[in-house]
């Protein structure tokens, strides 16, 4: 259970660019977690044992992880299962979701908004880079891989901002695919050049990455545990600072049209998830 063999694995699993990155980090996760957390010293996916996956669903649950996330490094963990020929093993009920508790998730997303300025206050304690990244989050609704890698965007952020007051996202995108982002309110703008001014400073005007890695996945690791130390987990990942900026962009969009259905509209389209998915986007990041 080491990076050649999760290499392997993910290799011939197949998938798209963000679902083999997405399982080579979960299952990365999984084998510190087993060694590191729970002290098993296995050297392949093939000597996993019942007892071993139940201890790891318990150590998530412990940690706060969503359910949404468990069930996830789950998929990601039967694939490598069945890669390694335990195809009968990976669909053993003991390991299931309900057997494992955690099966209580939903299409509504578990992520919870905080109030922004517990968010800020909570940003203004996190390291050099990991900062600028976070409320780039929080001011640009980007996912968390989109903010790691938004350093080489910042030039031509700062440029669209004050020619159009929109942005387009290229890097770190779902499927790769772009989107623009409409954040010419002058509240949305005014807190989207200041945030986009402070990842510039961080990146050397955008020469370097906010996190310094040999690699994305280990940036993106490092990430997830500052955000992790500053409060931001479980409910309230990093994800949790997108739907922060979901929640003020809808009513920036209500303000400005006075329809409901048309300010979702355009929400969705912000996020990236497309044309007619403002229902989904209600129930995901619209809670309370």
């Amino acid at each position: 259970m080491n990076a050649r063999e999760i290499a392997q694995i993910n290799k011939n699993a197949g998938g798209s660019t963000l679902t083999r990155r997405g399982r080579e980090s979960a299952l990365m996760k999984i084998a510190d977690d087993l060694r590191g957390r729970l002290n098993v010293q296995v050297k392949s996916f093939d000597q996993l044992k019942i007892s071993h996956i139940e201890a790891l669903a318990a150590s998530w649950r412990g940690s706060g992880l969503s359910v949404r996330t468990c069930q996830n490094n789950m998929a990601h963990l039967r694939s490598a299962l069945r890669e390694v020929g335990r195809e009968k093993f990976a669909a053993d009920h003991r390991i299931s979701n309900e057997a494992l508790k955690i099966n209580k998730g939903s299409r509504a997303g578990t992520h919870r908004a905080p109030a922004r300025d517990d968010a800020i206050k909570r940003i203004e304690g996190m390291k050099d880079g990991h900062l600028e990244a976070a409320r780039l989050q929080l001011e640009l609704g980007l996912r968390a891989r989109e903010a790691i890698q938004s350093y080489q965007s910042l030039p031509s952020w700062e440029r669209e901002l004050e020619k159009t007051g929109r942005i387009t996202v290229t890097a770190g995108t779902k499927g790769g695919r772009a989107r623009s982002v409409d954040l010419s309110s002058p509240e949305a703008l005014g807190r989207a050049k200041e945030a986009i001014r402070q990842a510039m400073t961080a990146s050397g005007g955008g020469r370097k990455p906010l996190i310094a890695s040999s690699s994305l996945e280990g940036a993106a690791r490092s990430y997830q545990r500052e955000m992790a130390r500053v409060g931001f987990s479980g409910e309230q990942a990093s994800h949790a600072l997108r739907c922060a900026f979901a929640q003020d962009q809808y009513q920036r969009h209500l303000q400005q049209t006075g329809d409901r259905k048309e300010a979702l509209r355009r929400l969705s389209l912000d996020l990236g998830h497309g044309d007619g998915r403002g229902v989904y986007c209600a129930q995901v990041y619209l809670k309370g």
